[in-house]
């Protein structure tokens, strides 16, 4: 079933089910972030011989935050404005 009429069926709206789903990324997200982190950070210190590990160690934690910001603020705000460019062409089925 599309999540557009999943949406309907239980009556609850796209903005209230974006903020239940916003609630229970914050809560799940960080913790799988700081375990990618704390087994990655290692890698982006510095120390004696790893030198060569070190732009893995940083590309591994910069793409671990970065993707939690995507997901966190990005994505949410994206499909809700892609949700109103659809209602505005007239392309948004209602059932």
């Amino acid at each position: 079933m599309p999540s557009g009429m999943l949406l309907e069926v239980t009556g609850v709206s796209l903005g209230e089910a974006v903020t239940e789903i916003q609630k229970i990324a914050k809560s799940t997200l960080p913790d799988t972030i700081m375990t990618g982190f704390q087994g990655a950070a290692h890698e982006a210190v510095v120390g004696a011989g790893e030198e060569v590990r070190q732009p893995l160690g940083l590309a591994v934690v910069g793409g671990l935050l970065f993707s939690q910001m995507l997901t966190l603020f990005v994505t949410p705000v994206f499909y809700l404005y892609m949700d109103k460019l659809q209602t505005w062409l007239g392309r948004k089925k209602h059932l």
